[in-house]
């Protein structure tokens, strides 16, 4: 049986939420029926390469330019790309672009399209993003023509493709615009009239429940490793970078401490803000009690032993560590980045970032941690095994559509 190749396409392969989503896919999806492999514009070493070669994968680079100003540089890149994607545009049923920024997808959609491929998806993974007068200025023209668009989340469709396109296509015909990825089997036949009416995906963020659920063992064996048997633990998954707030998690943890002083903070994670984040935990005094864990691949262990996740994120699309910390059932504290279609715990509570620290302090620690969650049927939607069927489908449909232009094109050349 061929497989269906997919090219997946991020900057890196290191351990975020889009890259995160993107292997939980790979690891579930028949690996029997399709191939994954990566193309980045990073040339460099990631966190995921040695389980992307495990699983079959491979990675590809982009060509490196680093002569020339700003101008010169994507002028030369642009062509070097377009060159080097037309020798493998062959090799590939579909390619999908996982990105947030308008300026990203426009120049990357040209490029594919100069370079061959038929069949594209532009997936938006936030709601926001840096640079957001240069999105506002390119939105407009993030094609929409011939193009399979997905989304994490409303508020992401929304960044990306608009208000207006995310409620035409999305609500206008519930069985078919309206696909959610905890579709039942039958349904599926909807896919092709969704992918030929080019409507907007919504993806859900799908989780290994199983692999998240409590454990009491992990727990012990996770706190026992770190030293916390008897801490109270707050947890933090995420990229060190502007985005996350770090600095503002810090000075609730600040905080926390006054209340309860056997207090510890995990933060998972690596990024350019590390050295500024540990100097502040000094100057708050906490350097102590902060533990900086790195790109961890036992995330789901963690989250175990934490007490509460805290997430103060200026802004989100869904937010895949929010589903996963909400499948463990600790207590979530979020600054209203999970959006109300992500919530399915009784465990997770929205504050504000015009709280103050010591606001969020107290509740934090009054919520009572005894790991007793319930959830709501939204659980579902979140599952691994649904978002892989939703996706399967999809590439499915697309890989159908590309083999029928072949077929009528050969046709027309015999004639």
């Amino acid at each position: 049986m061929t497989k269906i190749k997919v090219l997946q396409c991020l900057p890196s392969m290191d351990r975020g939420g889009q890259e995160t989503f993107v292997m939980n896919l790979f690891r579930n999806i028949d690996r029997e029926k399709f191939q994954f492999d990566f193309l980045c514009s990073d040339k460099r070493p990631f966190d995921f390469d040695q389980e992307i070669c495990a699983l079959g994968g491979k990675i590809l680079f982009l060509p490196q330019i680093k002569k020339g100003n700003k101008i010169t540089k994507y002028f030369f890149s642009s062509r070097a790309n377009i060159e080097f994607l037309k020798a493998i545009a062959r090799e590939y049923d579909v390619v999908h672009l996982h990105n947030c920024h308008a300026f990203s997808f426009c120049v990357s959609v040209r490029e594919f399209r100069k370079a061959g491929f038929a069949n594209i998806i532009t997936h938006s993974h936030n709601s926001n993003a840096p640079r957001p007068l240069l999105h506002k200025i390119f939105k407009p023209f993030v094609p929409k023509k011939n193009i399979t668009r997905f989304a994490c989340s409303v508020g992401a469709s929304e960044w990306l493709y608009g208000k207006r396109a995310t409620k035409k296509r999305t609500t206008e015909n519930g069985k078919i615009a309206n696909i959610k990825n905890n579709i039942e089997l039958d349904k599926f036949e909807v896919c092709e009239q969704a992918v030929e009416k080019e409507k907007i995906f919504v993806i859900n963020n799908g989780v290994e429940l199983d692999k998240f659920a409590f454990d009491q063992k992990a727990r012990e064996k996770v706190r026992q490793e770190l030293n916390a048997n008897d801490e109270f633990v707050i947890g933090h998954v995420g990229r060190l970078d502007g985005q996350k707030n770090h600095k503002f998690l810090l000075e609730i943890f600040a905080e926390v401490c006054k209340l309860r002083e056997n207090s510890q903070l995990w933060l998972v994670g690596k990024g350019e803000l590390e050295n500024q984040i540990k100097l502040l935990a000094r100057d708050l005094q906490i350097e102590s009690k902060v533990k900086f864990l790195g790109a961890r691949d036992n995330v789901n262990e963690l989250l175990q032993g934490m007490d509460a996740f805290v997430f103060p994120s200026l802004f989100e699309g869904l937010s895949l560590v929010g589903q996963e910390a909400q499948a463990s059932g600790v207590n979530v504290f979020h600054s209203g980045v999970i959006a109300e279609e992500g919530v399915f715990s009784n465990k997770c509570f929205a504050l504000s970032l015009a709280q103050s620290p010591q606001e969020w302090a107290k509740i934090i620690v009054e919520k009572k941690c005894d790991r007793k969650a319930t959830f709501n049927e939204k659980i579902k939607n979140y599952d691994i095994k649904n978002t892989v069927k939703m996706v399967e489908q999809i590439y499915i449909e697309l890989a159908n559509k590309n083999l029928q232009k072949i077929k009528k094109a050969q046709v027309i050349s015999k004639k």
